[in-house]
């Protein structure tokens, strides 16, 4: 199990170097106003495609860690259809596929805020206490951030702290769980 929590971490951090990586290769690009996504339509978009991929594969294996330690079906489920639509979203790229890209980072999103909710519910910890605050906490500021990035946040600032709050949980659940 070990291994899987490592597989999580390294995917996530893996995410991180890549698109932080097409900050400074990407210079032109405008991290405040626009999305991540459009890192894609540059020279080096395709590491844009294996940040997805990475990101895809940190969620899709905190379910797989989730499920061989609590036998929960549900969020598992739940967290995979959220990473098939990441990797998916970073398969049909912003430029091409404009609606359902769009539709994919949303839906990802949307499943992951689920997960975060439902999370402490198949924990079986004797902390579940703290691991339903820190999970109902980022799902929390997951929803506020999204809110507020409609309203008053430009649209590239507000992307990237909803990455970094579901990265933060990923990486503080897989932590947590794999103990």
């Amino acid at each position: 199990m070990a291994y899987l929590r490592l597989i999580t971490i390294g995917s996530a951090v893996a995410f991180l170097v890549g698109t932080i990586s097409l900050h400074f290769l990407q210079p032109d690009y405008d991290p405040v106003n626009q999305l991540m996504s459009e890192f894609a339509l540059g020279p080096y978009g395709i590491i844009m495609l294996f940040a997805f991929i990475a990101l895809a594969s940190s969620i899709s294996t905190l379910a797989f860690v989730i499920r061989q330690r609590y036998g929960n079906i549900t969020l598992p489920v739940v967290l995979l259809i959220g990473a098939a639509c990441f990797a998916g979203a970073g398969i049909l790229p912003i430029d091409m596929f404009n609606e359902a890209h769009i539709i994919l980072v949303f839906c990802a999103f949307v499943m992951c805020g689920l997960g975060m909710y439902l999370l402490p519910g198949c924990l079986h910890s004797s902390s579940k206490v703290h691991d339903r605050m820190i999970s109902w906490g980022l799902g929390g500021l997951l929803v506020f951030t999204v809110i507020v990035g409609q309203v008053m946040l430009p649209g590239g600032i507000a992307q990237r702290l909803e990455a970094a709050i579901l990265l933060v949980w990923v990486v503080v659940f897989a932590w947590r769980t794999a103990r």
